[in-house]
């Protein structure tokens, strides 16, 4: 596993420079790209390895045979140690954008389960959702992304409907978002290579 010394690891929010954007919180580059790159070879081995853990997003909506096509894994079964580490580029982040909409504050949240997602060429999440929206997901107060490898410009962006933005996938960015209608957002077409991010949920706890 990585160092932080060897990482380039920020612990300091205010060493942070986040953009924001109509409660979109934007940390370019922020996670270091051996992490990202480690992420990923860990991740196909065990797509092989433990292919029961594997979740497939088009059994979500089966009966939309082009609303989304992707596999993921949740992380922390495969290496509880880099995801710690990734959690503190998280969590550092948060506490900046805490810090720019400081009434989150009043909500007591936390971040549990890293999902590690692959989108493959021709895929994507077409769907336009919010990360709120069932039930079993009403206690998500804000999603949160890190894309884990670059993707050419055009293709593969996260799109958001109601703030007419896209962003590009870029390795180490992350994005912090609300999860609810505001936010309607959606996974564009994968084109020409494999896309993969991290993401999760800020979630709601007593």
């Amino acid at each position: 596993m990585l160092e932080a010394s060897e990482s380039g690891l920020i612990i300091d929010p205010d060493r942070l420079e986040g953009k924001f954007e109509d409660f979109i919180g934007v940390y370019r580059r922020l996670v270091h790209h051996e992490i990202c790159s480690t992420i990923i070879s860990n991740f196909e081995k065990h797509l092989e390895i433990n292919p029961d853990y594997v979740q497939h997003g088009s059994k979500q909506m089966p009966q939309k045979k082009l609303a989304r096509h992707d596999v993921s894994m949740m992380y922390d079964d495969i290496d509880m140690g880099l995801s710690a580490h990734f959690y503190k580029y998280l969590n550092s982040a948060f506490e900046n954008y805490k810090q720019e909409y400081d009434h989150i504050n009043k909500v007591k949240l936390a971040s549990i389960g890293l999902k590690v997602q692959k989108t493959p060429v021709g895929g994507g999440y077409h769907t336009w959702h919010y990360e709120n929206s069932s039930f079993r997901a009403a206690n998500r107060e804000l999603a949160w992304m890190v894309y884990l490898n670059d993707m050419p410009d055009g293709e593969a962006e996260t799109e958001f409907l109601y703030q007419k933005k896209r962003y590009k996938p870029q390795t180490g960015t992350l994005l912090i978002w609300p999860a609810g209608l505001t936010h309607v957002h959606r996974g564009n077409t994968v084109f020409t290579h494999d896309k993969y991010i991290a993401t999760g949920w800020f979630i709601k706890i007593p």
